[in-house]
């Protein structure tokens, strides 16, 4: 008995099929194999590998430099350190953290109120559910589904096809590329950079300051704050209110039954559809072109 305790601490190698149980500390450079289940409350150091069909659950702590494979099941309370690579397919349940620099492959389900940290790259088809917070720095690739309420923060990469669900608060800074799908009620803070060929749903905030590039899709019912720069190419839908002291520039379609209220800036050739609402004080540069029954109030500038 004393020397399988001894072999266990200094060269810890647990096989295929082995159940390591709760309470157990298994040490740095331990492998442990596909099949393995290492119960609740297991430490299981840096540089240990644990490979697919392994289960680690609730309260394990998998350090940094731990590579956990996929199909491996991290449970809630888990805390995966920095640089550790958990593969496609692995599910690492609500409260968990996952520090900067780990890599979350596709088909990852990453749930509720879990930490994301900055550098941490999160692939294409993940799930991170509502209330996960997904810090600056983070890559967020095309396709995943970022669930409403889930805090974006500033520096955030969004890919192209990623789809932001209703309630997402997208901080001030983050880019949002091409081809991404923010839905209705979310809120985009102030100097984040929406690409070209990013969907913006009805009931959207677009708060001051934010860059709405060129064949972005504004959709009815968004809420464009004073300050945003909606560049030339952009379409801007019917029903969209687009307030004071916005930039429409040169090119920008602005569908009918818009309301652009006073103060806001539209630019040459802007195409203000009939049915728009032009309220009074808006600076209309000379060139832009108007529907037939445009309502242009008393008070609109043309420079």
């Amino acid at each position: 008995m004393h020397n399988q305790i001894s072999f266990f601490f200094y060269r810890p190698q647990a096989e295929a099929g082995t159940r390591v149980e709760a309470g157990t500390r298994v040490e740095t450079g331990t492998r442990v194999e596909a099949g393995t289940r290492v119960e609740a409350g297991t430490r299981v150091e840096a540089g240990t590998r644990v490979e697919a069909g392994t289960r680690v659950e609730t309260g394990t702590r998998v350090e940094a430099g731990t590579r956990v494979e996929a199909g491996t099941r991290v449970e809630a309370g888990t805390r995966v350190e920095t640089g550790t690579r958990v593969e496609a397919g692995t599910r690492v349940e609500a409260g968990t953290r996952v520090e900067a620099g780990t890599r979350v492959e596709a088909g990852t389900r990453v749930e509720t109120g879990t930490r994301v940290e900055a550098g941490t790259r999160v692939e294409a088809g993940t799930r991170v559910e509502a209330g996960t917070r997904v810090e600056a720095g983070t890559r967020v690739e095309t396709g995943t589904r970022v669930e409403a309420g889930t805090r974006v923060e500033a520096g955030t990469r969004v890919e192209t096809g990623t789809k932001v669900e209703t309630g997402t608060r997208v901080e001030a800074g983050t880019r949002v590329e091409a081809g991404t799908r923010v839905e209705a009620g979310t809120r985009v803070e102030a100097d984040t950079r929406v690409e070209a060929g990013t969907r913006v749903e009805a009931g959207t905030r677009v708060e001051a300051g934010t860059r709405v590039e060129a064949g972005t899709r504004v959709e009815a019912g968004t809420r464009v704050e004073t300050g945003t720069r909606v560049e030339a190419g952009t379409r801007v839908e019917a029903g969209t209110r687009v307030e004071a002291g916005t930039r429409v520039e040169a090119g920008t379609r602005v569908e009918a039954d818009t309301r652009v209220e006073a103060g806001t800036r539209v630019e040459t050739v802007t195409i203000a559809e009939t049915g728009t609402s032009v309220l009074g004080n808006v600076g209309m540069v000379v060139g832009v072109v108007v529907g037939v029954v445009v309502g242009v109030a008393v008070g609109v500038v043309i420079e």
